[in-house]
């Protein structure tokens, strides 16, 4: 089975590549990146230039943005259906901030929530009128153990505990589950499988991590699992009560209500999505998964 990898540069693409080649399935990997650096070059913004010959039906994985390939999708089902006519699914990757940002009022929250949600249903839609079928999996809290790797959120908060070396918390801090981007990449696998094998579904997925962390935990397993030269090990926690907590930091509700909402949210459960291990069936993982499973396991 062909699969047309999009985003195969970013680090969960790297490690759903290394997924299928751990996993010696039979499949025929063509990569795409936008800069085209050691991948195919397609910028999902100009539909028009993916022009393959494709005899072979195909699937489509994706790890680029969302809103870029619901617009991808959408020109080549209304000007160049031909090129798609051996699609036969779409696993995508999309993001928990459809849930978990819906309700905040600063602008850039309140863009992303309606940008993810317009690109799903529109996915959804358009897929539904070709009979392809269509997983859509929203990953919470992905990180990453690639050499320099600078995914999002386990790494910003190394670096944070680098430099400032003393972090102050709430006392209550809300509940997280970290997914590993192996894990993340087994899910995509798993899809895969069940999309080569049913005629036609559609599918959203919720996922997360094995562990239920509170913020302070994942911030205390890091400290402990980093080798002692790591500036991130001596790192201090001072708990604070939530009130003061929101008081001190109140200020930023006026010079950056982005990062306002992103502080506030240490307080809340972003939690409760299907853990990774119940989809794919393999053993759980403990949190940090701190090397390169696939290749480790080889």
């Amino acid at each position: 089975m062909k699969i047309y990898l999009f985003g195969a540069s970013s680090f969960s693409g790297q490690s759903f590549i290394d997924c299928c080649r751990y996993s010696r399935k039979n499949f025929n990997l063509f990569l795409f990146s936008r800069n085209g650096e050691n991948n195919l070059k397609l910028d999902l913004k100009k539909p028009s230039t993916f022009n393959l010959n494709n005899k072979d039906e195909f699937i489509i994985v994706s790890f680029a943005p969302i809103w870029d390939l619901s617009y991808f999708i959408e020109i080549m089902s209304e000007k160049f259906q031909n090129r798609i006519q051996k699609l036969q699914g779409i696993v995508v990757c999309s993001s928990s901030s459809v849930i978990t940002k819906r309700f905040e009022s600063n602008s850039f929250d309140k863009d992303l929530y309606n940008k993810i949600y317009a690109a799903e249903n529109k996915l959804l839609k358009i897929t539904k009128q070709l009979k392809i079928s269509c997983s859509i999996i929203r990953p919470t809290m992905i990180y990453d153990s690639y050499p320099n790797s600078r995914d999002k959120n386990i790494s910003k908060i190394l670096s944070i505990m680098r430099v400032s070396r003393l972090l102050i918390l709430p006392s209550r801090t809300g509940l997280r589950q970290p997914i590993h981007s192996s894990q993340l990449a087994s899910i995509f696998l798993r899809k895969v499988e069940e999309t080569i094998q049913k005629k036609y579904f559609q599918d959203l997925l919720n996922v997360g991590g094995d562990n239920l962390l509170t913020y302070e935990e994942i911030i205390i397993s890091l400290r402990d699992s980093v080798d002692v030269s790591d500036k991130a090990s001596k790192c201090k926690i001072i708990r604070i009560p939530n009130r003061l907590f929101d008081f001190l930091f109140s200020p930023l509700l006026l010079l950056s209500p982005k990062t306002f909402s992103s502080i506030k949210r240490i307080g809340s459960d972003l939690s409760g999505f299907q853990k990774a291990s119940d989809i794919t069936k393999e053993d759980s993982r403990i949190f940090p998964v701190l090397k390169n499973y696939f290749k480790d396991a080889t």
